[in-house]
């Protein structure tokens, strides 16, 4: 559980580096980590569902689609 413990603090460390290169600061920390948590790594930590990106990818994946239908389908002026 040490192990872990000292990884959370790097990750934490390592989030706070990326915020302040990009110049912008994550209102819910919980949101970034879940986008940048990949569903096999997940699976291995043995972590539930909702703590990896999939979810997030589904909802960029439909709003892109719904994007794209309304770019190609409606009429240009």
């Amino acid at each position: 559980m040490k192990k872990d413990g000292a990884m959370e603090v790097v990750m934490s460390q390592q989030l706070e580096e990326l915020q302040e290169k990009i110049e912008y600061h994550f209102t819910d920390e919980k949101l970034l980590r879940n986008a940048l948590t990949h569903s096999s790594y997940a699976n291995e930590k043995h972590w539930p569902y909702e703590k990896n990106n999939e979810r997030l990818e589904f909802l960029g994946d439909a709003v892109l689609e719904a994007v794209s239908y309304t770019h190609l389908t409606l009429p240009t002026n």
